[in-house]
């Protein structure tokens, strides 16, 4: 993916996805041009809660302000 900042250099990102256990369950990981990684895991809980966890470092530029970031998403699908 491509993205262009306002007042900042434009960032590229590459990444893949694995999925297995009838797509139960999926890695991540993506690099950032910023020089830091996005590494995540995820389950689909009875099918209709997707729970998704990320972590990614610090962008270069911040690395002496921030180790890096924590997520955690969910999202409910209302139709099965």
């Amino acid at each position: 993916m491509y993205r262009g900042v306002e007042n900042y250099k434009d960032i590229i990102d590459l990444g893949a996805q694995f999925q297995c256990w009838d797509d139960q369950f999926f890695m991540n990981a993506m690099y950032h041009s910023t020089h830091s990684v996005t590494l995540g895991v995820g389950t689909w809980y009875q099918k209709q809660l997707r729970i998704l966890c990320l972590y990614s470092t610090g962008t270069s530029d911040l690395r002496k302000y921030s180790n890096g970031e924590f997520e955690i998403a969910l999202q409910y699908q209302l139709r099965y």
